[in-house]
């Protein structure tokens, strides 16, 4: 939930006040659309009271709903690979997973043409933010600063992705969202292992999230999955595929701190906070966005 610099002060029930209310009619809640800060100074775009059981100056209301305009609060976060599952290799030929090695090739081992997942957890960006950049950071686990190496990265198209499974084709079987345009990853030289700078990091990536959170049944705290593969695997036009060439990357089983981050800047939507708001019949109501009674704090 956004923290917003603003509070609301009102005196609810049935008599003079800041601001007097009448909960009658039909149905039993009524929305206001201005309310008047306690510094004037911001006004609340919404507040929705619940109307009490008996209409009397002895009732309580209850404050269930409220929106404000506050400051936009913009923040850059990491979010992190939390477990052994969430970092996953699958043969493009035989669907066979790798879940437990100590590294990730993009996009070959050996001979072998291999797919990649990458899931994050607890990403707690509401629906509605405003995204401004996204990308995937990576540490260096073999040092390889021959050729090109060509990634085509892919978002998994689930508001809720589960974590991969040894099961054939775990990867492969997952639907994926491309975008209006391919989104193709150079990395740079991997001239030093643990070297994790701009060179190991992906293009921006906020198309994508933009595009999630914004998806029937996304909420924060959902998890996001990426899939990575050589773009000739997918046919992507005037790419004929990376041959011997490869970047090596760091797994969460080589070491978790060590394991690929998402990082994102975005700003939080004014959004409604949900909650259970008393206010007693007569009685002034100071309480912030996230419920925490303030009545007397300066």
């Amino acid at each position: 939930m956004k923290k917003l610099n603003a509070f609301v002060s009102l005196n609810l029930i049935f008599g003079p006040a800041l601001l007097s209310i009448s909960l009658t009619g039909s149905p039993s809640e009524k929305s206001f659309s201005s309310l008047r800060s306690s510094s004037a100074s911001k006004v609340a775009e919404k507040v929705v009271v619940e109307k009490p059981a008996a209409a009397t100056a002895s009732a309580a209301a209850r404050v269930v709903e409220m929106l404000l305009p506050g400051d936009e609060i913009t923040l850059t976060t990491e979010f992190l690979i939390t477990s052994g599952t969430d970092d996953a290799e699958m043969n493009v030929l035989t669907c066979e997973m790798d879940l437990g090695s100590s590294d990730i090739e993009l996009t070959r081992d050996g001979s072998t043409e291999q797919g990649i997942g990458l899931r994050f957890s607890n990403i707690t960006i509401p629906a509605g933010a405003t995204i401004t950049e996204a990308y995937i950071q990576v540490k260096v686990d073999e040092v390889n600063t021959d050729g090109v190496v060509n990634v085509l990265i892919l978002l998994e198209d689930a508001v809720n992705a589960a974590t991969y499974s040894s099961a054939i084709g775990n990867l492969s079987s997952r639907s994926s969202y491309v975008g209006d345009v391919p989104t193709i990853w150079q990395p740079g030289s991997f001239a030093a292992v643990n070297d994790a700078g701009l060179d190991q990091r992906t293009p921006d990536l906020s198309h994508f999230l933009t595009y999630l959170i914004n998806e029937p049944g996304w909420a924060a705290g959902n998890p996001v999955s990426f899939l990575m593969v050589d773009p000739f695997v997918r046919d992507v036009p005037g790419l004929t595929g990376n041959g011997a060439f490869k970047c090596v990357f760091k797994t969460y089983n080589n070491n978790p701190t060590f394991a690929a981050k998402l990082v994102v800047t975005y700003t939080a939507a004014d959004a409604y906070a949900n909650g259970n708001f008393p206010v007693e019949a007569g009685s002034s109501w100071l309480y912030n966005d996230l419920g925490v009674d303030l009545t007397g704090v300066k």
